[in-house]
């Protein structure tokens, strides 16, 4: 069963068996058995991920996505708008483990939203 995870400007859906790291400006998610890390961080300006080959995001929340995909490492970008903030979310993990954690993680940034919460 999922569970609910807020900060005071965004929320998501994190799937069993994940874990939170962190607070504030950088926060992971990961699973303990799991092969790469999810991260969110709140960028001020424009984000230091800047890239030609950005497509526009398709979730809750508006933005731009892409890939990098060497022989080594794999990476997917997200930048978004969450209340007039940019945030940057990132999952990285070994080339060769790219498509094992994928589908969770889109879940994931799917069920990423603002805060309905004014009050925190």
């Amino acid at each position: 069963m999922p569970r609910l995870y807020q900060t005071k400007l965004w929320q998501l859906q994190i799937p069993d068996g994940w874990t939170k790291e962190g607070s504030n400006q950088l926060i992971t998610f990961f699973r303990s058995d799991g092969v790469g890390i999810l991260s969110v961080s709140m960028v001020e300006g424009e984000s230091p991920f800047q890239n030609d080959r950005a497509e526009p995001f398709r979730g809750r929340l508006s933005g731009t996505t892409w890939t990098s995909n060497s022989d080594i490492n794999f990476m997917r970008i997200w930048t978004l708008s969450c209340r007039g903030r940019q945030l940057l979310v990132m999952y990285r993990c070994a080339a060769k483990n790219a498509e094992l954690e994928l589908s969770e993680v889109d879940e994931i940034l799917q069920s990423m939203s603002e805060n309905g919460s004014e009050a925190m």
